[in-house]
């Protein structure tokens, strides 16, 4: 063992390590030597007591200058586990990094008692340093203020306007009685020192309707104040997944969480099973077609909709929507899912004799002389820059509708006529077709076509419009295209023809599509309205409003079906559906819910008085 008394070297040192603690892999002579090589580590220089460190003590051969002192030695301060003997520098790595960290720590002290305390730091554990700068800038503050102050006073007394005592009661009248007559927003800035109400109370207010399934008569009377007039309305429907459980009602004790469709006997009527615990929730949208309405008019407990389903609880909306809200249904928007198509075909004894391959309408059973239209999401049907998501698709890529669109684009079926082999003209064309075909169904503002330079996004003026031909050409384009795979020759199975064209579901939501918006948008220009706007007849809405419900959840984005109703109240309470991001085009609304104040009552829930 290697010592410098009255300290040994730490196990780790190279010495130990390059010959193995043992003199048989070397010479005393030459390990002697190597030690001379080495250099006494110098410590570090002691500024406060710290429990790393240890007092290492030398004792020196006496010299003829320390006759006074009988013991002579030398003091160092090293850190636990130093090195003693370096080869390079003064002192080993472990002490320079000790010397290094307690120079940045001073530092840093050094800033911090050069900088003011806060107002209210404790005094008795505040450095006086920084307690007396914290006091200079106390009274600079003080001292600018009262020259403000003093500035102020200077200003009313040189300026000021006497007044008689009848002018003085005047003013002091109408600024009294201001409150009655100024906007909402502006009588806010009145009554900023109104004490505001709890969660707790808040919560009485938003769920002063209790949330069911189906359709409730409170939901029902609160859509018809808001529509005191007729104006054409759209039922937008889809279905959204919720977790499937129960739980149980801690008021009633009912269980919530089986499939529901609002009324015992169509529950007993059209369901399978009553005892299925609901998936889904199959959520009925109201939008205005001149308005800014979307209003959430019913909810329903599903594992999966279907047509016989659906079948009477839409008629039963128009009911309520026409005869309880005045409200006139044009045109009912849904997603091309079997269920929904089926729908569709179930009212082709009701679709007034048209001669089309497709059922696009319907009498309305509550006012025969007008026909709710039905139409397939135009965007759902696109399933339009180029990545290599586009081409490598997975399954959530597949449902990423702007992906789609820009594939199936007029920048795509351009790349493809300038870069492409002369074989891709067909491609092109449909490309361009089937952009054409999105921007007429997807007008939603009165200058967009101006700044894109796209005609085709100009709104509807004119019953006679030259859009409405196009739109007929490209299902004749599809048409001949099924023909001509239908006719091509070959030994080809019913299979491979199919693979040649479209989908079907996709073609027969082009075709109904295109008749509906045809004529619903003839039908209400005919009626006197200035301009139409076929983004209205698109789900966007009722995509916005489950991006809401999913929202309320936070890092729960999948509700249960309790948790659905009550979202559903506040959505409604805050009076706005629309989210900041979500699988739409990003629709800008005209006004805010949070730049809104009104004063209209909001109904509280009753307190329950227990005996």
């Amino acid at each position: 063992m290697i010592k410098k008394k009255p300290c040994s070297l730490p196990d780790d040192h190279p010495v130990y390590l390059t010959h193995r603690r043992s003199v048989v892999h070397i010479t005393l002579k030459n390990l002697v030597k190597e030690l001379e090589a080495y250099k006494l580590c110098c410590g570090v220089t002691m500024n406060e007591l710290n429990g790393n460190l240890f007092h290492h003590v030398i004792p020196m051969c006496a010299t003829d200058e320390d006759d006074n002192n009988p013991f002579p030695n030398k003091g160092y301060w090293r850190i636990k586990g130093c090195s003693l003997l370096c080869d390079d520098g003064d002192a080993c790595d472990g002490c320079n990094q000790f010397s290094s960290s307690v120079k940045i720590a001073n530092q840093a002290k050094t800033r911090r008692l050069s900088t003011p305390a806060q107002v209210k730091a404790p005094v008795s554990k505040t450095d006086p340093a920084r307690i007396k700068l914290t006091l200079q800038g106390q009274r600079l503050r003080c001292a600018e203020l009262e020259r403000e102050l003093s500035a102020m006073r200077n200003e009313l007394q040189k300026n000021n306007v006497e007044t008689d005592h009848e002018l003085s009661n005047d003013l002091a009248d109408i600024i009294t009685k201001a409150g009655s007559k100024v906007t909402p927003f502006m009588n806010l800035f009145w009554q900023q020192q109104q004490k505001l109400f709890c969660q707790r109370r808040l919560r009485d207010y938003r769920n002063a309707i209790k949330p069911k399934k189906g359709f409730q008569a409170e939901v029902v009377n609160e859509l018809t104040n808001m529509t005191e007039q007729y104006f054409d309305v759209i039922i937008l429907s889809d279905e959204m997944k919720v977790s499937a459980n129960l739980v149980f009602d801690k008021v009633t004790g009912e269980p919530i969480g089986f499939t529901d469709l609002g009324d015992p006997e169509l529950n007993f009527a059209v369901l399978e099973k009553v005892d299925d615990v609901a998936t889904h929730v199959l959520a009925f949208l109201i939008r205005g077609m001149c308005t800014e309405l979307k209003f959430c008019l019913a909810h329903f407990a599903t594992t999966g909709v279907t047509a016989d389903q659906i079948m009477s609880i839409f008629w039963e909306a128009v009911r309520i929507l026409e005869v309880n809200c005045n409200l006139w249904v044009l045109a009912a928007t849904s997603y091309g899912a079997s269920p929904n198509r089926r729908f569709y075909r179930m009212h082709k004894a009701m679709d007034g004799g048209t001669d089309k391959d497709v059922c696009y309408r319907t009498v309305n059973l509550f006012a025969r002389y007008r026909y709710i239209y039905f139409l397939s999401d135009a965007p759902h049907l696109l399933l339009p820059r180029l990545t290599f998501d586009h081409i490598k698709l997975n399954a959530y890529s597949k449902m990423r509708v702007s992906l789609a669109a820009q594939v199936l684009s007029a920048s795509m079926a351009a790349v493809l006529r300038s870069f492409g082999p002369p074989e891709a003209e067909g491609t092109a064309n449909y490309c361009e077709m089937v952009d054409g075909f999105f921007d007429c169904l997807n007008v939603r503002s009165t200058t967009e076509h101006q700044r894109k330079r796209k005609p085709l996004l100009a709104p509807y003026r004119d019953s006679q419009d030259g859009r409405f031909q196009w739109l007929l050409k490209f299902l004749d384009y599809l048409k001949t295209w099924k023909e001509a795979c239908n006719n091509i020759p070959g030994n080809f199975d019913q299979n491979a023809r199919s693979k040649m064209f479209i989908s079907w579901q996709t073609h027969e939501g082009f075709q109904l599509t295109v008749y509906s918006v045809i004529e619903a948008t003839q039908f209400l220009l005919q009626e006197g309205m200035e301009f139409v706007l076929t983004e209205r007849f698109c789900q966007d809405s009722l995509e916005e409003y489950f991006g809401h419900q999913r929202k309320l959840g936070r890092r729960n984005d999948n509700p249960s079906i309790r948790a659905f109703g009550y979202n559903n109240n506040a959505i409604r309470i805050q009076r706005q559906e629309s989210c900041q991001s979500g699988n739409t085009q990003g629709r800008k609304d005209r006004t805010r819910a949070w730049e809104q104040v009104t004063d209209e009552p909001i109904p509280c829930k009753k307190k329950v008085i227990r005996h």
